[in-house]
């Protein structure tokens, strides 16, 4: 009996989440031509930015089916989240990411190589900061 309520009300309703969702996105493709949906797009009653964020995250744990993923594909879906590009999944962070690229490219860094703290100037190096907090 509980296999059965299991059954019907979290797996059912999660492949009819999924089918909502997939539907969705086509409508967007085939409105927009791309499947790059920004983060906070709703397609009716659907938080269709959310579940693409939601089918990437499960794409790169390797926990969405192969059927799924190729369903995407069929559709356009961008695996890697947007660097740079206001509006997609990243969005500021992204554009603030794919900045500091061209910054630190420019003096031969690496934007995920940490700054030496003597790089720092005096106001942002922790030991100034202690100091003047207790001065």
């Amino acid at each position: 009996m509980v296999a059965n309520w299991v059954s019907f009300n979290v797996i059912d309703t999660e492949r009819h989440d999924w089918a909502r969702g997939w539907a969705a996105l086509k409508r967007y493709v085939e409105r927009v031509g791309d499947a790059r949906v920004p983060y906070e797009h709703r397609e009716g009653a659907v938080p269709l930015g959310e579940w693409v964020a939601e089918q990437r995250r499960a794409y790169e744990a390797g926990q969405l089916l192969s059927q799924r993923a190729e369903r995407l594909e069929q559709l356009g879906m961008v695996w890697s989240r947007g660097r740079g590009v206001p509006g997609e999944s990243g969005g500021c962070a992204g554009l603030l990411r794919a900045a500091l690229d061209v910054v630190c490219s420019a003096y031969g860094r690496s934007s995920r190589q940490a700054a030496p703290t003597t790089a720092m100037p005096p106001a942002m190096n922790n030991s100034s900061r202690r100091a003047v907090r207790h001065s």
